[in-house]
């Protein structure tokens, strides 16, 4: 089924990180150590907080490149994408998507899929929701 609307994609990104979340827990909890940029906003907040505005914005700079390098490891060196350099200005926005949907995962333990409501689990079942 393919998603019809921007809002029926977001939804499928929370559903799969929860599915994840309840298959994995402890691999889905540190899942939030690999995104970059909610680090480098928490950082530029800080050193803003601190008066040193200058260091926010090369932490948060470093959390964009970190983030442009990694794109570049998987982009070009192992799916050999050819649209990758065009596309680095959505890398960072994808990353706060990412920690976006990875938080939203906490929010319930139920999902919607095919119509239908179910509640996840422990080590991944799920069953029909009552």
């Amino acid at each position: 089924m393919i998603n019809a609307s921007l809002t029926d994609s977001l939804k499928h990104q929370v559903r799969w990180m929860k599915s994840t979340r309840f298959s994995r827990p402890k691999g889905h909890f540190g899942t939030a150590l690999t995104f970059s940029m909610p680090f480098g906003v928490l950082a530029l907040a800080a050193a803003l907080a601190m008066g040193r505005p200058l260091l926010g914005l090369v932490l948060f700079g470093w959390g964009i490149v970190t983030r442009w390098a990694i794109a570049w490891s998987a982009g070009r060196r192992v799916v050999h994408d050819p649209s990758l350099f065009g596309l680095l200005v959505l890398y960072p926005v994808r990353d706060l998507m990412g920690f976006g949907f990875w938080a939203a995962s906490y929010l319930s333990s139920s999902i919607v899929w095919r119509g239908k409501e179910y509640e996840l689990l422990p080590g991944g079942r799920m069953r029909a929701a009552k």
